[in-house]
């Protein structure tokens, strides 16, 4: 009896520590990184989540190496990652980073990709007439 209730109590403990962690990344393996990826950007609003996406990929572009990269972002929230993307903006916009020099700061950039994500989601979209031979009714 007294086994049961240390196993139950190691496994609720266990469950506890798992679910507190749902607001970090997990880097441990390419699945649960990018789950967690996916999990944390639900969680955030629009500007927050361009934040999120353009210093998460920032940072993977720019770090010297995929275990480089892992390591910053392991048991990180979104905001920690958004600072580090700060950091990382300023450190590419100092060494003269075209891909960064062209927006005067931070939030002109976030506010750039906003702008362009809105508008992309207003264009109408075009159909691939390749498609037309997957669609059900057509069989």
């Amino acid at each position: 009896m007294k086994i049961n209730s240390i196993i139950i109590t190691l496994a609720c403990v266990s469950f506890a520590m798992g679910c507190g962690q749902s607001d970090k990344i997990n880097a441990s393996s390419d699945r649960s990184l990018y789950r967690s990826v996916s999990g944390v950007e639900r969680t955030l609003a629009e500007k927050e989540q361009v934040e999120f996406q353009v210093s998460f990929w920032s940072l993977k572009q720019y770090a010297k190496s995929e275990i480089e990269f892992r390591e910053m972002v392991h048991r990180k929230t979104a905001p920690e990652i958004i600072e580090l993307g700060k950091r990382n903006f300023a450190t590419q916009y100092e060494s003269g980073n075209p891909d960064f020099t062209k927006y005067a700061s931070w939030d002109a950039m976030i506010g750039e990709l906003v702008e362009e994500r809105k508008q992309s989601e207003l264009r109408p979209k075009k159909s691939d007439p390749r498609d037309n031979d997957n669609l059900i009714h057509n069989m």
